[in-house]
């Protein structure tokens, strides 16, 4: 991320001719709750932070335990949004327990939309409060990614890249492929 990347995305956000009679404004949705996963925090957590930032929107990030590396990146990010003019206090930052700041950004009328990573048990309980207050919800869920292995495949090849795959960040993230489809 430097300062053109953020200049790309500020142009994006004003208002853009794209016919004779027609305008495309981006309007901001408001303040984003983002509760951060504990096994991907750095670039897991700077992605939900930078899209709601380039958008238009604030945010408040629940903090997790392990978030020195997070912290640094955020202070970077917000050393260059303040040489770039932008806003302040568009990025703030909590700690806690979950539970309890996902609950209160559930009821509160600050917050209008949450960004989660967890399970589909607490998605469930925390997506059907959200959204009964008229909240937007974006869900990062644990899964199962799966891979396709057609007969025609460099097999070699393919199983270098199934380890790569499986034990990248020691296995610990949502998108580590944990079973195989061989045609």
């Amino acid at each position: 991320l430097n300062k053109s990347t953020l200049e790309l995305y500020k142009r994006h956000l004003l208002p853009r001719k794209i016919s004779n009679c027609s305008y495309l404004a981006k309007k901001p949705y408001g303040t984003f709750g983002i509760s951060l996963s504990y096994n991907f925090a750095l670039f897991g957590g700077l992605v939900p932070i930078i899209s709601s930032v380039i958008s238009g929107n604030t945010c408040v990030v629940k903090m997790t335990r392990y978030l020195a590396i997070l912290l640094e990146s955020i202070r970077l990010l917000l050393e260059t949004l303040k040489e770039l003019r932008m806003l302040s206090g568009i990025i703030n930052t909590v700690a806690g327990r979950g539970k309890n700041i996902i609950t209160e950004w559930c009821d509160s009328e600050n917050i209008n939309g949450l960004i989660l990573y967890g399970n589909s048990k607490i998605a469930l309980k925390v997506g059907t409060k959200a959204i009964r207050n008229a909240k937007k919800v974006i869900f990062e869920l644990a899964g199962s990614d799966s891979v396709l292995i057609w007969k025609d495949a460099d097999i070699d090849r393919i199983i270098k890249k199934i380890v790569e795959g499986r034990f990248f960040a020691s296995g610990q993230v949502c998108f580590s492929i944990k079973k195989a489809y061989v045609h």
